[in-house]
C-alpha cells in the first residue's frame, strides 16, 4: 500500500490493500492515517469522515484531535454541505480548546449562513476577546451592534455595542449616526447631546456643522431645560459664520439672562455689522451704550458707543441728548 500510495502513484491500488490491512486490524493508526489521505485526494468524502471518526477513537492529544475535528468540520462544510454535523464537529474542537480562532471562525460564517443570530452572537462575544488587532475588534463589534439592532432588535444591547465602536474609534460616522438615530428614538437627550457634541468634530462641510450645533442647542433649551448648556453651541455657529442671525438673537436673550454684559455687547456688535437699517443699527448701539453705563458702570464707554450712533443720524433727538448728558457728567466736552 505505501508502495502504491507514494512511489508508484497508484492512490486507487494503495486505498484498496490499506482497506484490506484494517479488515484484519480495523484500529490500524497507520492505515487509517494513510486512508484519510488517500480519500481526500480522491474525493471521497462520505469514506473520509468515517475514516476520521475511527481515527478519532484511535489517537490521543488534544492538538491531533482538534486536527481531525477540523478534517470533519471543513469535510462537512466544503464537501458534504452538512453544516449541522459541521456545527457539531467545530463545537467538539472548542471542547477541546474554547479559544480556538479557527473554529469560531467557522462557527461564524456557519450560523451567519443559517441566519442563527443568537447562537453567532455567542460566537462573535468570544472571539472579540480573541483579537490581537484593534481593527478586527472594531469589525466585531460592528457586526455585533447591527445583528442586535436589525435582528434582534435587542436596542440595548446594540447601543452598548455602537458604544464601543466608538470608544475605539470615536470618528466612526456609523457608529455616531446610528447612535443618534436610536437615543432620539429613547428621548435619551443628554447621550444624544453627547453624540452631536462628538459628531461636530467629524462632519466636514461648515453647514452639516452648523445644523448640528443648532440641534444640540435647541435639545438644551427645549428638552433638557438647561440654556446656558445651549450657549457654546451658538458660539461655535458664530465662529463658523459671524452671520448667522439665528446664533446671534439666541445668545442676546441668553447673555441678558445670564447677566454676560461683556459678551451681550460682542454680539451686538456683531448683530450691527449684519443690520442694514440704520435704525435698526442705532437702536443695538443705544443698547450697548445703557449697558456700559447701567451695568458696567463705563460711562466712558457709553459715550463713544453714543458717538457711533450719532455719526450714524446726526439728527436723532434723543442721542443728541444723552452724548450731551455723558458729556456733562463726565467733562468731556
Amino acid at each position: 500500500a505505501s508502495l502504491c500510495a507514494e512511489s508508484l502513484e497508484r492512490p486507487e491500488e494503495a486505498t484498496a490493500l490499506y482497506e484490506q490491512a484494517l479488515e484484519t486490524n480495523d484500529s490500524d493508526e497507520e492505515s487509517l492515517q494513510a486512508l484519510e489521505q488517500l480519500y481526500a485526494q480522491t474525493s471521497r468524502w462520505d469514506d473520509l469522515v468515517q475514516t476520521t471518526e475511527k481515527l478519532l477513537t484511535v489517537v490521543s492529544g488534544v492538538e491531533r484531535k482538534k486536527e481531525l475535528y477540523r478534517t470533519l468540520g471543513t469535510t462537512y462544510t466544503l464537501h458534504l454541505t452538512d453544516e449541522a454535523q459541521a456545527i457539531t464537529a467545530w463545537q467538539r474542537v472548542l471542547e477541546l480548546d474554547p479559544k480556538d480562532i479557527d473554529a469560531l471562525s467557522a462557527l461564524r460564517d456557519i450560523h451567519e449562513q443559517r441566519e442563527e443570530w443568537e447562537e453567532l452572537v455567542g460566537v462573535l462575544r468570544r472571539l472579540i476577546p480573541l483579537q490581537e488587532e484593534d481593527e478586527e475588534v472594531l469589525s466585531l463589534y460592528l457586526q455585533l451592534a447591527s445583528i442586535y439592532q436589525t435582528r434582534l432588535d435587542k436596542m440595548d444591547e446594540s447601543i452598548a455595542a455602537w458604544r464601543r465602536v466608538l470608544e475605539l474609534d470615536v470618528t466612526h460616522i456609523q457608529a455616531l449616526e446610528t447612535l443618534e438615530m436610536l437615543l432620539l428614538e429613547r428621548e435619551d437627550w443628554r447621550s444624544v447631546l453627547d453624540i452631536l457634541e462628538k459628531k461636530e468634530a467629524v462632519i466636514e462641510t461648515d453647514e452639516e456643522k452648523i445644523e448640528l450645533l443648532k440641534h444640540a442647542a435647541v435639545i438644551c433649551q427645549e428638552q433638557l431645560r438647561e440654556p446656558s448648556r445651549a450657549i457654546p453651541h451658538y458660539e461655535r455657529i458664530l465662529e463658523i459664520d459671524p452671520s448667522q442671525l439665528e446664533a446671534i438673537h439666541a445668545l442676546v436673550d441668553l447673555y441678558t439672562k445670564h447677566q454676560d454684559w461683556q459678551k451681550l455687547i460682542q454680539v451686538y456688535n456683531l448683530e450691527i455689522n449684519l443690520l442694514e437699517d440704520p435704525t435698526e443699527q442705532i437702536e443695538r448701539l443705544q443698547a450697548i451704550a445703557e449697558i456700559y453705563e447701567s451695568q458696567l458702570f463705563n460711562k466712558g464707554e457709553a459715550f463713544h458707543t453714543l458717538i457711533r450712533a450719532f455719526e450714524c443720524a446726526p439728527l436723532h433727538e434723543e442721542i443728541r441728548t444723552e452724548l450731551e448728558r455723558i458729556a456733562k457728567e463726565t467733562d468731556r466736552w
